[in-house]
């Protein structure tokens, strides 16, 4: 380690262990000299509009309505907001409501809202942590616990030359472990998850082909569509000597998607498919970047510049790695201009003791070095380094050959991994059907308490049904200990003997999931013995409190099932759905799916459980549920509220009135339909669908109007439309012709007239 470089340890540990480490910390420096970091949630553009209307006493729906013309983006502003959205600028100008709320609004923006736990951050002190900083008490919001905190954040505590660890709780690391145990049981394969391999063509195959659902940071549709499948593109012929580059290439896929690096991510896979594409900007930069085709990709690699280009020593080097990816501008204003011009002045002068020549003084161009530091300014604001993306590179290798060789095995662990986040589990449902694995409900005498897989296919748990958060384990326990459970009535009465008289709730939530099926009575039948087992269970009670004997045979003491008939098929697909959160057994949307016309569209369930919250065109197929029709305030237009839903889930969706005559004959309850629209974000209210259009299930137009094919002749055009199609998305596919060459990109734009004249503005030729 460099001998100026403050300390600080950051690693990632499995997230049901971090308790233990946490305790482990605590217990060996002394829990005074131990307490977590304070972190502020601050009034970001859209919360301080929603926070300064409610204080104004606007009406919520309002407060929304004016919230969600501020785009989605990371550093988003008001300021930035009202040049990007013209709408909204017009807005400020001409109504006085919306001018007081962005006034005050403007003011109060960046301020800190409320306080609470960093989620991983924790100081320890050489003495009583309270000498060294304030603190109180936080609370953790995953424990619900408060505990000691300080009242200073990360940055600061380093400022006071205390130790800060982050300890950052991974749940895709508990799934591995857990993968690996369960191989063992089910297929009698006894390995550890290092002996798995980095070069394993089969699933390096799985991966070209978009196959990413729960493999650690590639499964987002972006990554997957954008870097996976093209860097892995020449899968097939790739030769066997060359399949470790396959590992490289992930690592690489890690550093790059994120805000800059990912705008090169075209630059990074031309240069690896053609290497008469890479352009260095000096000769110094080839051995430095020709790993990664010419594209800074690492934290490491803004070092090795400013050491090679500027004679800069490494813990000056670190020094700039750390300002630039902190944003620390005073220090980066100060370093810029060493690297141009070197520090000789001030190192002779004594005010600096590390000399660095700087790049003129070596030979290169003020111009090009100007150029260098904006680029590595761009990258290092988000740049991983290579260890960490290396780190991350692995696991994501190791998800993913589990996933290509254990489906069954890997699902189900990461079902369990995340079984308290809904939206998660019901995705990597979706995603294990997909791939042919059989979803098997509930069974009283074979489910455990979270997930099993059993002959190939994944049993459910008793943890997933609604109101067994504190039951689950009970019946799993009481089970192990004393053997299967013969009835209903066998089930209820040692359940209620264990301390735990299961509720109303509780049983109906097991009969509907199909949990209790084994005992060869109808979903009826079972409901219409609830009341006739509790009142017996009651009964007989203090007999067996007391010991007494009975002269009826155990047969002759059971309670006898009414003869009823089974409830309707409806009836008992919307009770399973209340139990298990979504249709187990069919769904009309598994059809469709099923019949080969899917191609082009998203399932429900795999875009809400998408962690990207960006804006952007998608198609899907869903089922129409709870159809409202509305008006809007103004003109009294009718538009309409629905939800579309799948199998596993569910999506909010609106039709505005300008789209209203072109659908309205489809929308019905009960309907299948094909919905293209735009996906987008709210904090409040969540994923919904903005509804363009919608089709027969049939139909085979996906929603694409065509394409336009922008003219572009060096990197900064490059940047700039790309920039632009992500700000404005929308169906019309985006190509860009280089050099007599047509390159389709991956992005789509919103095209207008307004739009149109703004691009054949800025670039020589435009056509759609």
């Amino acid at each position: 380690m460099p001998k100026g470089r403050v300390s600080r340890i950051d690693t990632d540990i499995e997230h049901s262990g971090r308790a233990k480490v946490i305790d482990y910390i605590t217990k060996k420096y002394g829990a005074e000299s131990v307490c977590r970091i304070v972190t502020f949630g601050t009034m970001a553009a859209r919360m301080v509009l929603k926070d300064v209307a409610r204080v104004l006493d606007y009406p919520t729906s309002w407060a929304n309505s004016l919230a969600k013309l501020v785009p989605e983006e990371p550093g988003m502003t008001l300021v930035k907001a009202l040049d990007k959205n013209p709408e909204l600028k017009e807005k400020a100008a001409n109504d006085p409501d919306v001018a007081r709320v962005m006034e005050v609004a403007t003011k109060l923006e960046g301020n800190k809202r409320h306080a609470s736990q960093h989620a991983c951050g924790l100081v320890i002190a050489p003495g009583s942590v309270s000498d060294y900083l304030p603190t109180s008490m936080e609370k953790d919001n995953e424990t619900g616990d408060r505990s000691l905190t300080s009242q200073v954040t990360m940055t600061e505590v380093e400022d006071l030359s205390l130790i800060k660890m982050d300890l950052l709780g991974l749940k895709n690391l508990t799934a591995i472990h857990e993968v690996i145990d369960t191989v063992k049981r089910t297929r009698g394969i006894d390995t550890t998850y290092e002996d798995l391999p980095l070069d394993d063509r089969e699933t390096y195959k799985m991966l070209s082909k978009g196959i990413t659902g729960g493999v650690f940071q590639l499964e987002g549709g972006g990554m997957t569509n954008n870097v996976i499948i093209p860097m892995l593109s020449d899968i097939d012929t790739l030769p066997d000597s060359q399949m470790h580059e396959c590992f490289e290439r992930l690592i690489a896929a890690v550093a790059l998607y994120r805000p800059g690096p990912m705008d090169y991510i075209p630059n990074y896979i031309e240069g690896m498919k053609d290497s008469s594409t890479i352009h260095y900007l000096v000769p110094e930069l080839e051995s430095i970047l020709k790993p990664t085709y010419g594209v800074i990709v690492y934290q490491e690699q803004v070092m090795q510049i400013v050491q090679k280009l500027a004679g800069y020593t490494l813990g000056r080097a670190d020094v700039v790695r750390k300002a630039m990816g902190k944003k620390k501008h005073d220090v980066m204003a100060a370093e810029k201009i060493v690297f141009i011009h070197g520090n000789k002045k001030a190192y002779d002068s004594g005010k600096d003791k590390n000399y660095a020549p700087g790049c003129v003084a070596n030979g290169i161009p003020e111009a090009i070095a100007e150029e260098i530091w904006a680029q590595m300014e761009k990258f290092a604001s988000y740049a991983f380094n290579r260890s960490h993306a290396a780190c991350y590179a692995w696991l994501a290798n190791i998800t993913a050959y589990m996933s290509c060789h254990w489906a069954p095995e890997f699902y189900c662990a990461m079902m369990n991994a995340f079984e308290d986040v809904g939206d998660k589990v019901k995705g990597y449902m979706a995603l294990a059907v997909r791939r042919g694995i059989k979803i098997l409900p509930p069974d009283i005498n074979k489910s455990s308490d979270r997930c099993v897989v059993e002959d190939g296919c994944i049993r459910l748990g008793f943890h997933n049904l609604a109101y067994l958060d504190k039951f689950s384990h009970l019946i799993a326990q009481e089970k192990a200990k004393n053997g299967p459970y013969a009835d209903f009535q066998d089930f209820y009465e040692r359940l209620t003997d264990f301390g735990k008289k299961p509720s109303k709730n509780v049983l109906e939530s097991l009969i509907f999931s199909g949990a209790l099926e084994s005992f060869g009575l109808n979903h009826n039948q079972l409901v219409s013995m609830i009341p006739l087992i509790e009142k017996d269970y009651k009964k007989s009670l203090a007999n067996r409190q007391l010991g007494q004997l009975t002269m009826f045979s155990p047969a002759e003491m059971k309670i006898k099932a009414p003869e009823v008939k089974e409830f309707t098929d409806q009836y008992l697909m919307e009770k399973e759905k209340t139990a298990i959160g979504f249709y187990l057994t069919k769904h009309p949307v598994d059809e469709f799916f099923a019949s080969g016309q899917a191609d082009g569209c998203t399932p429900i369930t795999v875009i809400v459980s998408d962690d990207t919250k960006c804006a952007r065109m998608v198609t899907t197929v869903g089922l129409i549920r709870d159809l409202r029709t509305v008006y809007t305030k103004a003109k009294q237009e009718e538009m309409f509220l629905f939800t579309a839903e799948d199998r596993f889930n569910e999506i909010p969706c609106v039709l505005f009135p300008k789209h209203v005559a072109a659908n309205k004959h489809r929308l019905m309850n009960g309907a299948l339909v094909k919905i293209v629209g735009e996906f987008v974000y709210d904090e409040q209210r969540g994923p919904q669908i903005i509804v363009q259009s919608l089709t027969d299930p049939g139909s085979s137009n996906h929603g694409s109007l065509g394409s336009i094919t922008v003219t572009i002749h060096n990197r900064e055009e490059q940047e700039e439309i790309l920039k632009f199609a992500r700000e404005n998305p929308g169906t019309v596919v985006l190509k860009l012709l280089a050099k007599d060459k047509v390159y389709q990109t991956n992005r789509a734009i919103r095209l207008t007239p307004a739009v149109l004249d703004f691009l054949q503005e800025r670039f020589s030729k435009v056509e759609v």
